[in-house]
Parts: C-alpha cells; sequence; structure tokens
C-alpha cells in the first residue's frame, strides 16, 4: 500500500526488481574490471614485458618494465590468495621436482666459474622464469582464470603483431635496425619476437575457428590471416613453422575428441578457405604482380637460402654451439658445468638454442632427471585435456601453445634465464588436472 516500507519477504516486486537491478549491474562492473584489471591481465603483462620495452616508444621509461610487473603480479596473486579468491598452490609432484631443480640449479651456481655471467643467469631465472611458472600454475588451477590468462596473451600478442604492421606497412620502415635493438651491441632485432607473437596469434584464433560460432569462425579467420601474413614478412622462420604444425595437432586433438566429429573438420576446412580467399583479396588490393608480393615475405626468402645453401650461417653457428655444449657434457656428465657456464665459455652464442643440451651441459644428469619429468607429466595431461569433451576452446589453445613451444625448445630454442612464456605454457597444463580434482571434491 502506498506509505507502506518494504520488508524483506514482503513479496513487494518493484523492490526485488529494484535489488536485482543494482546487482546486475554491479556484476556487470565486476566482470569488466576483473577482464581488464585482473591478475591475469598483469601475469601476462609482466610475460611480455621483455618484449615491449624495447620499443622506441617505451625506452625512455625510468622504470624496468619486467621488475614493476613483476612486483604487481607477486602482489596481486598474494591479495588475491590471502582474500580466498585464488586457491594455493598444491604440491603435486610436478610442482615438487620444479621446487628441486631451482634448488639444485642454485647448488650449481657453486662449481661453475663464479663469474658475474653465472650469477645473473641463475637470478633471472629464479626471479623470472621459475616464477612464471609457479604462478602459472596457481593460475591454471581455475578454469575461468586459465581461460582469462589466454585472452589476455592473445590480445596483447595482437597488439604486437599491430605495432610490427604499422611500422612495416604504414611508416615504411621495412627493417626495424633504426628503430629495435642493435644487433651488434644487444643481440638482435627481435624479428622473431614479433614472429612469436603473430604465432600465438594464429594458434590460439584456430581453436576459437574450430569450437566457436561461423560468425567467431570468420573473426578469427580475418585475424589468422593478418598474423599468418606478419609470419610470412617478418623474417622468423621457427614461428612460421610452429604455427603451421598447429594445424595437424588440431587435427589429432579432433581425431582424439570424436564429439561432433564432423562438424569441427567442416570449420577447419572453412576456416582454411577463409584465409585463402582473404590472402586472395589481399594480394588484389594491394595492386602489386604476384612477384613484387612475395619480394615482401622474408620468411620465405630465408628459407630459400637456407635450402639452396646460399646462406646457413645461423643454422651452422647453432650446430656448432649444439656440438660444443654436448661435448661439454660428455666431459662432466653427472653433475655439469654450472648453471650459465656455457655463456661464459661462448659469449658468441651465448647458449646453444636447445633446452636439453643446456640443461644437460651446465646441471649433468642430475639437472636433466629432475627437470624432463615435468614436462613428461604435461604431455600426459595434454593427452586428458585431448579426450575431454567438455574441453573449452582455451584448453584446447593452451595445449597448442605448448606443445609447439616444447618441440621448439627440444630443437632449436631454449634459454633458462628467459624463457618464462614457455614455463608459464608449462605451469598452466601442470595446473589443469588440480582444477579438475578440486572440482570432483567440491561435488
Amino acid at each position: 500500500m502506498p506509505g507502506q516500507s518494504y520488508v524483506p519477504g514482503s513479496g513487494s516486486v518493484d523492490a526485488i526488481h529494484s535489488r536485482h537491478r543494482i546487482i546486475r549491474q554491479r556484476f556487470m562492473l565486476s566482470g569488466r574490471t576483473h577482464g581488464v584489471f585482473s591478475c591475469e591481465t598483469c601475469f601476462a603483462l609482466f610475460l611480455v614485458s621483455g618484449r615491449i620495452k624495447g620499443l622506441p616508444e617505451l625506452r625512455s621509461i625510468p622504470i624496468d618494465l619486467t621488475l614493476l610487473f613483476l612486483a604487481l603480479s607477486w602482489c596481486v596473486l598474494g591479495w588475491e590468495i590471502v582474500s580466498g579468491r585464488l586457491k594455493p598452490l598444491r604440491f603435486t609432484l610436478p610442482v615438487v621436482l620444479m621446487l628441486l631443480f631451482c634448488e639444485y640449479a642454485a647448488v650449481s651456481l657453486f662449481w661453475s666459474s663464479l663469474d658475474a655471467i653465472n650469477i645473473d643467469k641463475l637470478a633471472r631465472f629464479l626471479l623470472l622464469t621459475a616464477f612464471s611458472f609457479f604462478a602459472a600454475c596457481i593460475l591454471g588451477q581455475d578454469q575461468v582464470r586459465r581461460q582469462r590468462l589466454v585472452n589476455a596473451l592473445l590480445w596483447m600478442s595482437l597488439a604486437i603483431v599491430f605495432y610490427y604492421l604499422h611500422y612495416r606497412y604504414i611508416l615504411g620502415i621495412d627493417t626495424m635496425s633504426q628503430y629495435w635493438i642493435d644487433r651488434d651491441l644487444e643481440g638482435g632485432d627481435n624479428y622473431l619476437e614479433y614472429g612469436a607473437h603473430a604465432s600465438i596469434v594464429f594458434m590460439i584464433l584456430l581453436p576459437i575457428a574450430v569450437f566457436s560460432s561461423w560468425k567467431q569462425m570468420m573473426f578469427a579467420a580475418v585475424g589468422a590471416s593478418m598474423a599468418l601474413f606478419a609470419l610470412l614478412s617478418v623474417g622468423g622462420r621457427g614461428p612460421l613453422v610452429a604455427a603451421v604444425a598447429a594445424i595437424p595437432l588440431l587435427g589429432i586433438v579432433l581425431l582424439v575428441r570424436r564429439r561432433n566429429f564432423p562438424p569441427a573438420w567442416g570449420r577447419l576446412a572453412g576456416f582454411g578457405a577463409l584465409i585463402v580467399v582473404i590472402g586472395m583479396i589481399g594480394l588484389a588490393a594491394s595492386g602489386r604482380s604476384t612477384d613484387e608480393s612475395l619480394a615482401q615475405f622474408h620468411t620465405l626468402h630465408r628459407f630459400q637460402t637456407e635450402l639452396s645453401g646460399e646462406n646457413t650461417g645461423s643454422l651452422d653457428l647453432r650446430a656448432e654451439g649444439r656440438a660444443f655444449a654436448f661435448r661439454q657434457w660428455l666431459a662432466r656428465p653427472v653433475f655439469g658445468w654450472g648453471i650459465g657456464q656455457f655463456r661464459v665459455e661462448d659469449t658468441v652464442l651465448m647458449y646453444p638454442h636447445n633446452l636439453p643440451l643446456e640443461i644437460l651441459m651446465e646441471m649433468g644428469l642430475v639437472g636433466a632427471c629432475l627437470f624432463f619429468g615435468i614436462p613428461a607429466a604435461a604431455l600426459v595431461q595434454c593427452w586428458t585435456i585431448a579426450r575431454q569433451a567438455s574441453a573449452r576452446w582455451s584448453d584446447i589453445a593452451m595445449v597448442l601453445l605448448f606443445v609447439t613451444s616444447l618441440c621448439w625448445e627440444m630443437t632449436v630454442a631454449g634459454y633458462l634465464a628467459d624463457d618464462r612464456i614457455f614455463f608459464a605454457y608449462l605451469g598452466m597444463v601442470i595446473g589443469a588436472p588440480t582444477a579438475v580434482q578440486r572440482a570432483r571434491e567440491a561435488r
């Protein structure tokens, strides 16, 4: 009645609707805030900070972005755990093995040459790389947070690819040497990093196209076409190979899943057809001949020169480094030479570009036995995720990112002091079984 105040439970429809509207508004605001200003976004910024702080626009910042986002990630993760919104790390066997590997790496410093390079590598490994693994494990224990982290990596990688395309095709700067890191003084112009993020974009958009709606598939095809164009033109061979390898890997996942088998294959075929059509339209719209367009694809040119034997200097240098690491490991097979010792003895290559040989040479069979049980357990978990019919597209993207990165690290890449993106993939996969187990316990 008029003038009568609302009492909870009295059945006032207007009051109930008002309360529901306020709750929905708060929920929507909270969701948007969590999507943009979340611990997953902060952690993703930490993962890519080493690749963006060399940008000309960010070089003048007096604060090291890696350390800034590292400290923010610590604070945000700690607050989330203390407030109860995030579960603490569960000590599974792979987590224990990683702890033991970190301890052994610290101990191995004492039988190294104790050069400043050894100390620097140990500090960077423990502070940056190992933290990436444990933080990703914590976030990987929650399905929603895993998806947020994959989303954050997608958007940040898209931003980096757009940055490259802007300088290359809008400003007309074909080489980044005058705007990027000096190759002779600081180790390269980071063309591989552009390619690495283009590969991330392609591999995340691939399962989105297959497991989402047709409308999302069309948007994913546009983004994947842009990433593929960057991969062909940036000059990085490995990221292009990894992105292409993700396609048959996804096919294996579809064979294992078996659920919705024909529609998934149809969407994968439609996705590939859309990329071809978009590429043909882009080629026609550029107004250039086929030869002129192919001349812009530096990655294909590098493949051609290496396969023909015209320019194999990069591959030869890495092969010599791997051979040197293998010989050094045979000299001290059990305990190795100590962390960071390869860079002390080879100041040109600095690391053997092969994670197994790096670990064997510096930490011997003991370090290798401690470490390689972790990716082995992650591969088993990837198989489990692939077989789950209820797995989301973000989990499939996580599997693609980890498996392709693992193959890359085991062959022509790997550096423990700066492998935090790979270790983050590893941590997310390792944390996934804990999420499943806790969900079962909650039932």
